[in-house]
């Protein structure tokens, strides 16, 4: 039984990709203005393409399903070709016109009438076919949005409210299905209510699974551009002093050093004016991958702004770390690189202030390790330790 189930909803799902997969290539591309516009349109063309199969099956199985009379098999073909070239006509429109309104309401208006003649021929209010005239709100409110689906639920109820009128008044509906086939009517039309009503519904909850999913990938993407640098991909000056707030209070917990650095790329406007925006900008670039290829897990580098960048360097066990650290970074930085088919290389100045030897303020270190790069880039020095 469970294996029954199982294949039973994967070929419903490999019949729903089908169907969606050929809506997508209906859709014109001048619809395709929005995400959310795209995913009404398949909706549109995703209940339309299954309308048309289930027409299809009903055309070839209706037969051999229920014993017509010649009355029952007259009308069943006037239907079924009613609605088919509705849908086909549907179909027409929504690739010639392009509007996704008006072909849900052409759609809409067929689907009425075709209810309307079958509830009127078999029965009126007792009609086994009473419940296929739900499709109309469900589906237009779906495709054609809310306004559309109010509207045609007051259509649908005033259908429905004529019909008991008509019933009560006495006038006399035909009923052309024999009472051995009344349940397998209404087996039928609540079979097809069913499929088309969750047909809508998946695509409707697909929407907005897509809808949700790109809402949380342009929320994704804005957080990272607040945070980020665009030109070279480091956190910007704002997650660094985030991030430099941070750090201070571990330091203040665990009673432990952490140091801030400035630094400032040498001869940088030489190459920026020489080789043009553009090289300059290729600089950056790979001076940030060099910088980072050089943290720790517990370091921290951010562009600062033009060609500064800002470092947080952690758990600093003496100044000869520190020492350590900054000549690295000079020594990485002062790597000739190829740019623009030219061979350049720049230098680095480096101020540094430390927790809590200079200061116990952020702010404070902040202001001490920028004055200390500033000397270091006026004296012969490439880095210095502000002394406090």
């Amino acid at each position: 039984m469970e294996e029954s189930n199982t294949r039973q909803v994967t070929l419903f799902a490999r019949f729903t990709s089908a169907v969606s997969w050929a809506a997508d290539s209906i859709i014109p591309e001048e619809c395709r203005l929005t995400e959310h516009e795209t995913l009404r349109f398949r909706v549109l063309a995703v209940v339309l393409l299954s309308m048309m199969v289930l027409l299809c099956l009903l055309y070839v199985g209706l037969a051999q399903l229920v014993p017509l009379s010649a009355a029952g098999a007259e009308l069943a073909d006037h239907l079924l070709t009613i609605l088919g070239a509705g849908t086909f006509l549907t179909l027409l429109a929504f690739k010639v016109f392009k509007s996704r309104l008006l072909a849900a309401n052409l759609f809409g208006v067929i689907l009425w009438c075709a209810f309307f003649q079958a509830a009127s021929f078999t029965g009126g209010i007792a009609t086994p076919t009473l419940s296929l005239f739900i499709l109309l709100p469900v589906f237009l409110g779906v495709t054609a949005g809310t306004r559309a689906g109010l509207y045609w639920t007051v259509a649908v109820c005033a259908t429905w409210l004529l019909l008991l009128l008509l019933d009560r008044s006495g006038y006399e509906f035909s009923q052309i299905i024999v009472p051995g086939n009344y349940n397998v009517a209404l087996t039928i039309s609540l079979s097809m209510s069913c499929f088309l009503v969750v047909m809508t519904v998946v695509q409707y909850e697909f929407m907005n699974h897509m809808l949700r999913s790109g809402l949380a990938r342009e929320r994704a993407n804005f957080e990272y551009l607040a945070r980020h640098d665009q030109l070279t991909g480091l956190p910007n000056r704002r997650s660094f002093i985030q991030h430099w707030e941070m750090a201070l209070s571990r330091a203040r917990r665990s009673e432990t050093r952490v140091a801030i650095l400035f630094l400032d790329l040498d001869k940088f406007k030489i190459v920026n004016d020489r080789l043009g925006h553009g090289a300059g900008d290729y600089l950056l670039q790979e001076m940030g991958l060099r910088l980072q290829d050089l943290l720790r897990s517990t370091d921290f580098v951010a562009r600062w702004g033009g060609d500064e960048f800002a470092m947080i360097v952690e758990n600093i066990a003496s100044d000869a770390d520190l020492d350590s650290v900054a000549s690295k970074l000079v020594e990485t930085i002062r790597q000739p690189m190829l740019v623009h088919g030219e061979q350049v290389a720049v230098g680095v100045s480096i101020g540094a202030a430390v927790y809590p030897d200079q200061s116990e303020d952020g702010a404070e270190l902040e202001r001490l390790a920028d004055e200390a790069m500033y000397s270091a880039k006026h004296s012969a020095s490439n880095y210095i330790l502000c002394s406090g």
